[in-house]
C-alpha cells in the first residue's frame, strides 16, 4: 500500500506486516461521525443535559457518550492525547450531579499530576448548573494528594520528605 505525503514528493510504501513478522498490523476501526447532536433524542431522560453541553461547545462522540451515561460502578478512560479524556470526565461529573443527583462529595476524581487535577476542577466549575462551590465538595485530586489525606484523617501523621514541597 502507498501513502502520500504532502512534505515528500514520493509517496511512503505502507507495509501492511512488520518486517520480519507473520502478524498484519491491526487496522483501527472508523469512528462513526455521529455526535451528542444526533445521538440524543429529545425524548431522552437526560437531553436537557447534553443540549446545555452543545451550548457550551461541548459535544461528544458515541464512545464518549457512553462513557459519560455509564453510571454503575467506575469508570476508566484509556484514550491518546487530545482524544477528549479530559472532557468526558468532566462531563460525567456534572452528568452524575445533573442527572443522577449524585452528591459531590460521593464522587471521587483522581489523575496522575496536579495541574490536571487543577485543569480538572476548573472545568467542572463550568459545567452547566455547576459552581465552584460545587467543586469544593468533590473529592478531586492527584492520586497522591488524596491518599495522602486518608492516611492522616486514619491518623498516620509521618513526615514527608519530597523534592518539591521540602518536608511536611
Amino acid at each position: 500500500m502507498k501513502l502520500f505525503n504532502p512534505f515528500y514528493k514520493k509517496p511512503i510504501n505502507f507495509h501492511k506486516k512488520p518486517i520480519n513478522s507473520r502478524k498484519e498490523i491491526p487496522i483501527a476501526e472508523v469512528l462513526n461521525p455521529l455526535t451528542t447532536k444526533q445521538l440524543v433524542k429529545e425524548n431522552d431522560h437526560d437531553q436537557f443535559y447534553f443540549r446545555m453541553l452543545e451550548q457550551q461547545g461541548i459535544v461528544l462522540n458515541e464512545r464518549q457518550l457512553e462513557a459519560v451515561r455509564q453510571t454503575e460502578g467506575p469508570v476508566l478512560t484509556l484514550a491518546g492525547a487530545g482524544s477528549g479524556k479530559t472532557s468526558v470526565l468532566t462531563a460525567r461529573v456534572g452528568y452524575l450531579i445533573n442527572v443522577k443527583k449524585v452528591k459531590p462529595e460521593n464522587i471521587l476524581v483522581l489523575t496522575f499530576t496536579r495541574k490536571a487535577a487543577e485543569e480538572m476542577k476548573e472545568r467542572i466549575a463550568q459545567l452547566p448548573g455547576l459552581s465552584k462551590n460545587t467543586v469544593r465538595n468533590l473529592v478531586a485530586g492527584t492520586f497522591h494528594s488524596v491518599f495522602l489525606q486518608i492516611l492522616k484523617s486514619q491518623g498516620y501523621d509521618y513526615k514527608i520528605l519530597s523534592n518539591t514541597r521540602g518536608a511536611s
